[in-house]
């Protein structure tokens, strides 16, 4: 009896409800080694946006703001939807003002639809085993997310903290936000942030808010354990255990954790990538999508015993916050199997290269 069974790209089609051309467009042009504006790009030239309204003289509007953006487009396309995208997503990452209010309900349509084409961009790029381009795939989220470049200070996801307050904080050595959690959870650490942020310029009545969102963003721990098989040919299974550190948040008794998107028009949830890859030859073996509302958390990835040999890393990745994310070293070329992570705050760069494989993907 003859079986139909779909193919990768359909069953991301379908889990996403993405247009069938946009499927065609990731399996066309997603490679091993896109960087944060080729996403971008990518992203924009989904199907989902042929119908984003370019009105009346718009196209001169477009080519103005198309001046104001740090990655270039082509202005000669300047009426083209997908270019007018391109275009508002990267004023929601600057935070510019709008040349128009019809341009803001444009912009909350296209922020509506990027988180599914986003997700399944990850999947398709983790299935052919590219790391890079994965790594590079869920940044662009957590700058959907924050409305903050990638190369912006993770303080200024922070309300009432400007380019100017997180200068401030890095002249005094705060170089990421996870710091200022670390403070905060020390003894009299409220007092100490607040008069912190007093001195970098945040005014006195606004401290409160601040602080207040540093205490509910979700710093963790990670601690992994390295399982090998009882035969060179069986999988290692890595265990990971997630602990958060900072209090949990629940909403209406459902433990549910909502996450601080100000600038996001819908509600999200916090959410975690738990990555399993090889900075030397760029190779991603394993992918697990997760959340949790609680204290801690347990999850399982597999890879083949001969990735412990190269420059194997486990990468948690927020699909929301930016600066929290976090590696953990499992080669052997360690001392030990068994890792506890240290942050590895604002992963900014990634490694180009050639990465080949499949890569297990498991959704939790």
């Amino acid at each position: 009896q003859d079986n139909i069974e779909p193919l990768t790209l359909g069953r991301v089609a379908a889990y996403y409800y993405l247009n069938y051309t946009t499927a065609a467009l990731f399996s066309t042009n997603l490679n091993s080694d896109m960087d944060h504006q080729a996403v971008l790009e990518l992203l924009c030239a989904s199907a989902e946006y042929d119908d984003l309204p370019v009105r009346h003289n718009e196209d001169k509007v477009n080519a103005m703001m198309a001046t104001q953006v740090p990655w270039q487009v082509d202005t000669r396309s300047a009426d083209d939807p997908h270019t007018k995208a391109n275009l508002l997503l990267q004023f929601h990452f600057s935070r510019f003002p709008l040349p128009m209010t019809d341009f803001a309900t444009d912009t909350r349509s296209v922020l509506d639809n990027c988180v599914r084409i986003v997700q399944a961009m990850v999947d398709v790029a983790a299935d052919a085993g590219w790391l890079d381009t994965t790594l590079s795939v869920m940044n662009l989220m957590q700058m959907l997310m924050q409305a903050r470049w990638l190369t912006d200070h993770s303080a200024t996801c922070l309300p009432h903290v400007s380019h100017d307050v997180a200068g401030q904080l890095e002249a005094r050595g705060i170089r990421c936000t996870p710091q200022l959690c670390d403070m905060l959870n020390r003894s009299g650490g409220q007092d100490k942030v607040t008069k912190l942020l007093q001195e970098c310029g945040v005014a006195r009545h606004k401290t409160q808010e601040t602080v207040k969102i540093i205490q509910r963003l979700p710093l963790v721990t990670i601690r992994c354990e390295v399982n090998q098989g009882k035969s060179s040919e069986d999988d290692v299974m890595i265990k990971v255990h997630i602990t958060r550190d900072s209090p949990v948040l629940t909403k209406k008794g459902r433990g549910s954790q909502m996450a601080y998107t100000p600038r996001f028009p819908k509600m999200k949830e916090e959410g975690w990538w738990v990555v399993l890859g090889d900075k030397e030859t760029h190779e991603l073996h394993a992918l697990k999508r997760l959340g949790f509302s609680g204290r801690s958390t347990v999850c399982q990835v597999a890879c083949h015993p001969e990735a412990l040999q190269g420059e194997l890393t486990l990468f948690l990745m927020s699909d929301v916050y930016m600066g929290l994310d976090q590696e953990v070293d499992l080669s052997t070329r360690g001392s030990s199997k068994s890792a506890g992570g240290l942050p590895q705050r604002g992963l900014q760069s990634r490694r180009k290269g050639a990465a080949q494989g499949k890569a297990q993907q498991t959704d939790a």
